[in-house]
């Protein structure tokens, strides 16, 4: 069993009880995720320790970090949390998913802090892409994720925006607030 750490950075409006809510699309993610996989959140805006409980998690049973972002103020957040990242294991892959990514995937996917994007709503394909990094598979023919090969070309499929992409909330399993 792999270790998926998922990230919620700073927003800028951040006040610690007061505007501090749950990392509810970190915790709709998770759901996916905990039946096959140890999943760990770290909530930049509540973890004063953050960087150190990120390095914490970066061994060899890390399969990846998933970071969310919206655009604004918490791309800041999610590049420092991202180069925390590279510089401790720079071979764990980065995945960046949010509002963000979704709409400048390129702009997104061609950051030396980011590795793949997943577009749209992205429980399913960050299940199935997490899935593909356990077993060594390739996951160049899913669903809604973006990314830059070696050669600089930027590959994309799908847009995350397709009625088929969109997650039925009653087929969800229950959220998991141990986390």
């Amino acid at each position: 069993m792999g270790r998926v750490v998922l990230f919620y950075p700073f927003t800028g409006l951040d006040l610690k009880g007061l505007s501090v809510w749950l990392p509810l699309s970190l915790l709709q993610t998770a759901a996916t995720l905990t039946a096959d996989f140890d999943v760990e959140i770290i909530d930049q805006r509540v973890h004063d320790d953050w960087r150190e409980r990120l390095r914490r998690t970066l061994d060899d049973d890390t399969l990846c970090v998933g970071i969310s972002s919206m655009t604004g103020t918490q791309i800041k957040g999610g590049l420092l949390a991202a180069r925390v990242v590279r510089e401790a294991a720079p071979e764990v892959p980065i995945v960046w998913g949010g509002n963000h990514p979704t709409l400048v995937p390129e702009t997104t996917a061609r950051h030396p802090c980011v590795d793949i994007v997943v577009m749209g709503e992205g429980e399913v394909t960050f299940r199935n892409l997490v899935r593909r990094l356990a077993e060594g598979r390739s996951f160049e023919d899913l669903r809604n994720i973006a990314w830059v090969e070696k050669d600089g070309t930027f590959r994309k499929n799908g847009t995350g925006t397709h009625p088929e992409d969109f997650v039925d909330q009653d087929e969800m399993p229950p959220l998991p607030y141990h986390l």
